[in-house]
């Protein structure tokens, strides 16, 4: 058995061990107990009607007196030991006007006391408060969305923000990232296709901000080579996340590699609301650059369509009193089309080896040129499916064990096509910031790919709620598989077409984006040269390269947290663990370089020159075009209607004439290959003062041991 495995099995023994424990203190505090004479319980549970849901962090108190307890996810509340007799106890939420209502307590016996809250008065009984002329407005869901995140950060020990995911209406993307990008201090990254990628929290790095859900860490597998902690967010689906909890100042029990703080994305519960739901929502994402039900071309080779129906859709059931479970499932389609123009620019004038710039001679980058121009259009189908199940079992009045279960799968295809122009001789004469002239050559590189990531985590969770213990413990597994394809789908991933011995005229005006006109001629000549057809060009290069990456992650975590009464302060102490193992594994075995030689066997560099002509070389690019023509390019990048090749078809050669090709492999295909295992665990003890005596917390102890 090898060190890991024995790792494993003594935390899943020690887990295990916990849980009986816990299962063994909440039968303790389930059991009846003999209270004090003369004296009782209350419990009950806190119930918006208006939208079918249990309220959590309400604040009930019995007036008169000091005590006051906090409603947990379920919308629960408990007092032990209250005097026989009538009392009164009021619900306080953000948002609401106070409940209150009379309770009579029994000897030796619990009464139940349910409050619900409602978003007009309502006149139902002498308990009720008579209040005229007032008009509250808090039933849509967005506003209550509002009240609970306030209610969470006034109940919160340290600096979070807590929003619920209807705070801001429906996401249609499903995209995590596109909900957090509107809260304040969050910085989400977006990446080349439009789609929010990591997170970074008040400047630090997205590989020390952790992304969880419900507490348990999510796999992400490494994009392109990527061996940080960076959690990819475009892999995730918030569709049965119910809200979002953003630390910005992490506390000693939280995780040790969450130095920049950390965001919780909380799961649905199935004791959420008192009935049966069911909520199914359907949307389309149009971009206005292919503002079209229809299909258009890219991102391969055949038509497709831009816009598709997305839908969304969650069941709760609350099946008893002790159980129940949430199903949900999403599916969402989009599309999203980029351009970019990229100018290098160079000055006009002599280089300097000492001080710069010389005090005798004049700035040499006052009158700057254009050496270099490359305009590309890239285009992105993304198809996200998601699902996911939740079962919650009551253990007692104070224990629950919630299992859950999410399945994500997604699909994007990418194409992008390129012409880039470049300058090897400058004419200075003709030459200013606006025009440029002089010798040098054209690439046209075409690029497609495909990515597929599949995740699955389960966990498993125990919460003990009790008035005097307060324990959690969990564990949990999630593994992400990612892989990039190219030739397993009939293309090649790059194809590079060329065409050299050129004499270049470009303008581009000052306050301008894009080049307003190129022209090509053969070298030295009036001759014009037609660099939109792709039968002035000539292969040089085709490039494969798949990589499959997986990442694993493992959770195990257990706090528990005891309430005392020291000369008549109340103080909390607080210890737990917290592990979480990760395994990282990158292979890029398939990288390889084609080079093209043609039926003569002749290569052309992959710089161009004099050769790479139609003219000088049988590697001609003429009958590998594209079939459809790509109008997207000539829309957002001007200068007339270009021809593109077709990795496909150029690939279908390759399968036909595999002798006009040479092969090699470049290093990166094994630098590019990395395996990396982690271990990071803590430990911690805490003592506070409740903020409602002291206004500030401290820290008795906290151990922190980190292992990679």
């Amino acid at each position: 058995m090898n060190t890991f495995t024995q790792k494993l099995t003594g935390l899943l023994f020690l887990l295990a061990f916990f849980f009986t424990a816990l299962r063994a203190q909440d039968a303790a505090e389930t059991a009846p107990v003999a209270q004090p004479a003369g004296s009782g319980s209350i419990e009950g549970r806190v119930y918006f009607p208006d939208q079918d849901r249990y309220l959590e962090s309400v604040r009930v108190s019995i007036q008169g007196t000091d005590r006051v307890a906090l409603t947990d996810d379920t919308g629960s509340f408990y007092f032990p030991n209250v005097p026989a007799g009538s009392v009164r106890i009021t619900a306080s939420f953000s948002g609401f006007d106070p409940r209150s209502r009379t309770v009579t307590v029994v000897d030796g016996a619990t009464s139940t006391a349910d409050i619900d809250l409602t978003a007009e008065v309502k006149i139902t009984g002498a308990d009720d408060v008579v209040k005229m002329e007032k008009y509250v407005v808090v039933a849509s869901r967005e506003e209550l969305g509002s009240a609970i995140a306030d209610q969470e950060q006034r109940n919160a020990i340290n600096m979070k923000t807590v929003v619920s995911t209807d705070e801001f209406g429906v996401n249609p993307t499903g995209n995590i990232g596109d909900f957090l990008v509107n809260l304040p201090g969050v910085e989400v990254d977006i990446d080349a296709g439009g789609e929010s990628r990591s997170i970074s929290l008040s400047g630090a790095s997205a590989d020390y901000v952790p992304v969880q859900l419900g507490g348990f860490d999510f796999a992400s597998a490494a994009s392109e080579g990527t061996t940080g902690r960076t959690v990819q967010l475009q892999q995730f689906s918030i569709n049965n996340i119910s809200r979002i909890e953003v630390t910005f100042a992490p506390t000693p029990e939280h995780r040790g590699d969450a130095l920049g703080g950390s965001v919780n994305m909380l799961p649905r519960g199935a004791f959420e609301s008192k009935r049966a739901r069911f909520k199914f929502s359907t949307s389309l994402i149009m971009s206005d650059r292919e503002f079209t039900l229809g299909r258009t071309a890219g991102p391969l080779y055949d038509p497709q369509k831009k816009t598709k129906p997305s839908w969304e859709f969650n069941y709760t059931n609350p099946v008893s009193k002790k159980f129940g479970f949430t199903v949900s499932g999403a599916y969402n389609y989009s599309s999203v089309i980029t351009d970019q123009n990229s100018f290098t620019w160079r000055g006009i004038g002599n280089s300097f080896t000492n001080s710069y710039p010389a005090p005798d001679v004049p700035n040499p980058y006052s009158a700057p040129y254009i050496s270099e121009y490359s305009a590309t259009v890239s285009s992105y189908i993304t198809e996200r499916t998601s699902a996911s199940i939740t079962a919650d079992w009551r253990l007692g009045r104070a224990g629950r064990l919630s299992f859950g279960l999410s399945y994500t799968y997604m699909d994007q295809v990418y194409g992008s096509r390129n012409r880039e122009f470049h300058f090897t001789n400058i004419n200075l004469a003709k030459t200013n910031m606006e025009h440029t002239e002089g010798n040098g050559y054209i690439q046209a590189p075409s690029t497609s790919r495909k990515k597929i990531t599949k995740r699955w985590t389960p966990t498993l969770a125990y919460r003990h709620i009790g008035s005097v213990w307060k324990i959690e413990a969990g564990v949990g597994f999630s593994r992400e598989d990612l892989s990039y394809t190219d030739t397993d789908n009939g293309y090649f991933r790059t194809v590079s077409v060329d065409r050299g011995a050129l004499s270049l005229v470009l303008d581009k005006p000052s306050n301008a984006r894009t080049a307003s006109n190129v022209e090509a001629y053969v070298v030295n000549t009036d001759t014009p040269v037609d660099y939109h057809r792709l039968d002035e060009y000539v292969v040089s290069v085709a490039t494969t390269r798949p990589a499959e990456n997986y990442n694993e992650k493992r959770t195990y975590y257990a706090n528990a947290r005891r309430d005392f009464n020291v000369l008549g302060v109340p103080v909390i102490l607080k210890a737990g663990v917290d592990i979480r193992q990760e395994i990282m594994d990158l292979t890029s075995s398939g990288y390889k370089n084609y080079h093209y030689y043609g039926p003569d066997g002749i290569y052309l560099s992959t710089t161009p020159n004099s050769n790479s002509t139609p003219a000088a070389s049988d590697n001609d690019a003429a009958g590998f075009e594209e079939n459809v023509h790509y109008k997207q390019f000539s829309k957002l990048i001007g200068l007339g209607d270009f021809q593109f090749l077709n990795n496909a078809l150029f690939y279908n050669h390759f399968k036909a004439h595999e002798a006009y090709f040479r092969t090699d492999i470049p290093e990166s295909r094994y630098t590019g290959s990395r395996h990396a295992e982690e271990t990071i665990s803590s430990g911690y003890l805490r003592g506070m003062f409740p903020s409602s005596i002291i206004n500030s917390t401290w820290s008795a102890a906290c151990v922190l041991s980190r292992r990679m």
